[in-house]
């Protein structure tokens, strides 16, 4: 938990620099410009939570070992799984950017999703071949070897 919020204050809370106010036609697209976006309300909390999961475990790998890093993603998994199957009512809720509506309390929506979906969603983009290039960069920011 420690090593989450002091991510936080290295990368988490400056992934959304960039006020969609200054970029209004980009709303629709914030789920693809995440670099563009900043967390304006509750439904872009994933970008917080999900980076900062994401990061959190990629210095696991550089303090420990990958396994480590595996391990934190596959009790991640279990969590997610979980916060699925508790929302399936509500299926909104079980998405990573939720429109809530005027009103409406954003702690109804809280669990794991932003954090676990939003890590694994990078995780599985992270496949890319680009994406090694960037995971480079935030090894080299941390002092990685």
């Amino acid at each position: 938990m420690v090593v989450h919020e002091i991510t936080h204050s290295w990368f988490g809370n400056g992934i959304t620099s960039v006020s969609l106010i200054h970029f209004p036609f980009l709303y629709r697209w914030t789920h693809c410009c995440w670099f563009l976006c900043r967390h304006v309300n509750a439904c872009h909390f994933w970008l917080n939570e999900g980076w900062t999961t994401y990061i959190e475990r990629l210095l696991l790998q550089i303090i420990y070992t990958p396994a480590h890093r595996g391990f934190s993603f596959l009790i991640g998994s279990k969590k997610l799984y979980d916060d699925l199957k508790q929302y399936q009512s509500t299926p909104r809720y079980q998405r990573l950017q939720i429109d809530f509506e005027y009103g409406e309390n954003p702690d109804d929506a809280y669990s794991s999703i932003p954090y676990d979906k939003g890590a694994n969603f990078l995780l599985h983009i992270g496949k890319f071949p680009w994406w090694h290039c960037f995971n480079w960069l935030l090894l080299r920011r941390f002092g990685g070897r």
